[in-house]
């Protein structure tokens, strides 16, 4: 199972790319994954991902968010959004096999230093707003 982040409906029309490119190497690289997605915009995503391979997770919201972080945690493999919500609950992810991947900027000012992140992100695999991979 894959915990998938989305936050906010113009973000993710925004970052369509940087989602569809993660979500394909996931299933490049897990056989049968099923993505669990947790959002703020429960209506958009239930719109944009209605298969059978998607669990819209809709249960913990307010004081109970904490819970969104935890399960996150659990998962096979994450897709953080541009948040630092997400990206906690990749890095309390214990598994050794784990896939953790992150958008190479969080705002769009910022400028994807490659080299310096991979250092301070370790065996994270990066996507930018086009879908570009950078492993």
């Amino acid at each position: 199972e894959i915990g998938v982040r989305l936050v906010g409906s113009e973000m993710c029309i925004r970052d369509r790319e940087y989602y569809e490119s993660a979500l394909n190497y996931m299933k490049e690289r897990i056989e049968d994954p099923h993505f669990f997605i947790f959002s703020d915009d429960v209506a958009y995503v239930k719109k944009q991902y209605p298969g059978k391979e998607y669990t819209i997770v809709d249960i913990n919201h307010g004081d109970d968010s904490f819970y969104d972080m935890y399960l996150m945690s659990q998962c096979e493999g994450n897709i953080c959004a541009n948040s630092t919500f997400s990206f906690w609950g990749a890095r309390l992810n214990a598994r050794t096999d784990k896939i953790m991947i992150r958008p190479t900027i969080q705002k769009n000012s910022q400028v994807f230093d490659e080299v310096q992140m991979k250092d301070l992100w370790k065996d994270w695999i990066f996507i930018d707003p086009k879908g570009n991979q950078y492993s």
